[in-house]
Formats: structure tokens, C-alpha cells, sequence
């Protein structure tokens, strides 16, 4: 047997890895992973790039908004420091013309108690408008009977904060007398007391 084998002598052959290569396209893999290799190292490379520029820009933000912010502040001290000085002129005409208008102001709530003062003990107000321009107070009422009616319009004519006085003739009903009366009032009555 072994003259059999050393006649027939077995021998593998050798690979031809350059052949081997070109029919596997192994040299295009190699340059594929080489190029893959190098695309990605840019992409690191640029990533933390980046990172470092958005970390620095951020850092220069803040330092400008913080500029900025003391230049606001700044800016509003000057601006208010003028608005007082420039207050300061006009404030005694400013108070004197307040004083007038407080002064001529109508208070329309004054006329309750007026009404209340003057108002007979049986007599009772259905209706009111009052009108601050011409300072009418427009009423209209209702009392028990004629007598009644007659004592509230003597109260009305005689009292000194009613400029003048009309009133419709009484109207008799089942539910008393009803009448109406429209007052003109002196200007202290719509005024604020002192």
C-alpha cells in the first residue's frame, strides 16, 4: 500500500487566493469595509464636532442674554428716574384738577337719604329716575288717601333743597291714591358733603 501511495503521490493543490478573490469580489469587500471604516470615523469626528460648537454657542448665549438683561434693567432705571422728575412738574396740577373734579362729581347715591327725609310716613315710592344733567328727580307714589297726598306735596314744596315742584293730580283706585312728582334739586343735594 505504500508503494501505492507513494506512486500516486496526493497532493492538494494551492489556492490561488488571487483568483479566489477576483471570483469573490474579495478585494471589493475589503475597499467596502476600508471606506465604511473611514465614512464613520468622519461621522464621530463630526458629531463631537458639533457637540463642542453647540456647547460653546450655548455658553455664548447665556452670556449675551445675560448682557442683555442687565441692559434692560439698566435702560428701565433711567426710564423711570425721568417718568418721576417729569411727574414731579405736573403733580400739583394734577392734584388741583383731581380736587375739582372730586369736587364737581354727582353722587346719585345721595338722594336716598334725601328721599328717605322727606318722604310722609304713609306714603310709598313706586318708581324713580333721576336725571343728573337737568338734576330732576322724576317719582312716582302711592298713599292711602287725598290727605295724605296733600300733607307730601306741603312737605315737598317746603323743603329748602328743592329748587321746584310739579305733580299730577292724585288718581283714586282700590289700592289708594297714586300720583307723580318731579323735583328739581339744588346742586348740594347730588354733591358729597364736607
Amino acid at each position: 500500500m505504500e508503494d501505492i501511495k507513494q506512486q500516486v503521490k496526493f497532493t492538494q493543490p494551492t489556492p490561488n487566493y488571487n483568483r479566489l478573490a477576483a471570483n469573490f469580489g474579495v478585494h471589493e469587500v475589503k475597499s467596502s469595509i476600508n471606506f465604511l471604516f473611514i465614512i464613520s470615523i468622519i461621522i464621530l469626528v463630526l458629531a463631537v464636532g458639533g457637540w463642542v460648537g453647540v456647547f460653546i454657542y450655548n455658553k455664548s448665549l447665556v452670556e449675551d442674554i445675560t448682557k442683555l438683561e442687565a441692559d434692560i434693567q439698566t435702560s428701565s432705571l433711567e426710564l423711570s428716574k425721568k417718568q418721576i422728575n417729569s411727574n414731579y412738574i405736573y403733580l400739583p396740577r394734577q392734584v388741583a384738577s383731581l380736587k375739582k373734579i372730586i369736587d364737581s362729581h354727582i353722587y346719585s347715591s345721595q338722594v336716598f337719604p334725601f328721599l328717605s327725609a322727606i318722604t310722609a310716613t304713609n306714603v310709598q315710592w313706586t318708581k324713580m329716575s333721576l336725571n343728573t344733567e337737568n338734576k330732576e328727580l322724576t317719582l312716582d307714589g302711592i298713599t292711602e288717601s287725598n290727605t295724605t297726598f296733600v300733607e307730601q306735596i306741603l312737605s315737598l314744596e317746603q323743603e329748602p333743597n328743592i329748587e321746584s315742584l310739579t305733580y299730577t293730580d292724585p288718581v283714586s283706585s282700590d289700592n289708594g291714591v297714586s300720583f307723580n312728582v318731579v323735583l328739581t334739586l339744588a346742586d348740594r343735594v347730588l354733591m358729597k358733603t364736607k
